[in-house]
């Protein structure tokens, strides 16, 4: 039942279809653009775009080799990893955005603060490189991420929009929670106050500093100050829309499902134990959905990702209570990558939830997530969810369905 479910809300919120829709309702002015379009939607947003307007000159960075729509040029780039490509597109799109004679238009998806980077002039792309990894695996929000990433670019934060001479705009599908447009792809054409000083102590706290020498601290200190402004931001969908789809998909066939929007963000230890005090009340028949993306702090050199690591969590909740429940549950990614998994997140029925709570053991589960391994758990029980990349990148859905309480 929720399996289905996902993959109607993977199709129906095809980014090509939302943008195809969204400007269909939403006319613009002009009649010529240039079109910049950066992030993993990118492909599709730009076809979407050039089925409604016409495009003079175009330019995707994408971390995805797929055709592209006439007149406009694929940038291929690295993802999740910042490396000489990031600098080359980055390079390329700078380059694209001061020749442009027409209205820019930018069309911006998550993704991009890896895809494009230009570092500032004390700082090596390779340092660059080793601090967004650390970041990666610290288990800290996508927020807080993009707010250190901003601090050691020249084109993040705004840094993008000096380049810009005549009028533009940017159209977000929004991947950070809360719809905070300064955060989407670390916010290349929205101005960010940096502040140094709270970025030196976040440095020391997650050990910044062993990837970049303390002898270039005296750099930031003198100011990193760049030059920009914000250009217009309007935000196309979010994951809200996940949730509103997923939700009104089981209301219209008179199931409830209760729902929250931008719910889980916390580390997935945290956000298990939430997702099982909600389970454990609800009634027959009943339903639960919510938004978000939870963080993990990477312990090993195991196969999973954020998606089927709270899965597993959640489901030794069950175990270590020994509470049987007549219920089924879907965690997964809307872009179809969770993680090193290959999977899109995990889908688990309410045969296997029951096989899952009789067989295993807390020692057993444990064993996998001290390893990081949570999708190969999944994996023997066949439960792994597979689309390979869908060009969307609106977050995650977690839902949850009950058929019986158990007695």
């Amino acid at each position: 039942m929720l399996e289905k479910a996902y993959h109607h809300l993977i199709a129906s919120l095809n980014p090509e279809k939302l943008t195809i829709n969204f400007f269909k309702k939403n006319a613009l002015k002009h009649d010529l653009f240039d079109v910049l379009a950066i992030g993993k939607a990118s492909i599709p947003m730009a076809g979407g775009f050039s089925q409604i307007y016409p495009v003079s000159r175009g330019l995707i960075v994408s971390p995805y080799m797929a055709s592209v729509p006439e007149n406009f040029e694929l940038c291929l780039s690295s993802h999740p990893d910042i490396g000489e490509r990031s600098l080359f597109c980055a390079k390329k799109v700078v380059n694209f955005l001061k020749e442009s004679n027409n209205k820019m238009l930018v069309l911006l998806s998550g993704g991009g603060s890896a895809l494009i980077e230009i570092p500032l002039d004390f700082l090596t792309i390779d340092e660059v490189r080793c601090v967004n990894r650390l970041l990666l695996r610290s288990g800290i929000p996508i927020e807080e991420v993009n707010f250190m990433r901003i601090h050691l670019s020249r084109i993040k934060g705004g840094g993008l929009s000096k380049f810009i001479s005549g009028p533009s705009e940017c159209f977000v599908l929004c991947d950070v929670l809360n719809n905070r447009i300064d955060r989407v792809s670390s916010a290349p054409f929205y101005r960010i106050e940096r502040d140094y000083n709270v970025f030196f102590d976040k440095a020391d706290r997650f050990g910044l500093w062993n990837c970049i020498p303390r002898s270039k601290r005296g750099f930031f200190e003198t100011g990193c100050s760049i030059e920009g402004v914000s250009i217009p931001h309007t935000i196309m969908a979010s994951n809200r829309d996940c949730v509103d789809f997923f939700s009104d998909f089981f209301m219209s066939d008179g199931l409830f499902f209760k729902k929250e929007y931008d719910f889980v963000f916390k580390d997935v230890e945290v956000e298990a134990e939430k997702m099982f005090n909600i389970a454990k009340e609800l009634n027959c028949g009943q339903g639960f959905v919510a938004g978000g993306e939870a963080v993990v702090n990477v312990k090993g050199n195991g196969i999973g990702g954020r998606t089927t690591e709270l899965g597993l969590r959640f489901i030794k909740r069950f175990v270590i209570r020994k509470f049987e429940m007549d219920m089924e549950f879907l965690f997964a990614t809307t872009d179809g990558v969770d993680g090193n998994s290959g999977c899109a997140g995990v889908y688990v029925s309410r045969d296997t939830f029951r096989r899952i709570c009789r067989n295993e053991s807390v020692d057993s589960i444990d064993s996998y997530l001290l390893n990081s391994n949570s999708a190969s758990f999944f994996k023997k029980y066949d439960c792994l969810i597979t689309t390979g990349p869908t060009y969307n990148n609106l977050l995650d859905v977690y839902a949850f369905f009950v058929f019986q309480k158990p007695c």
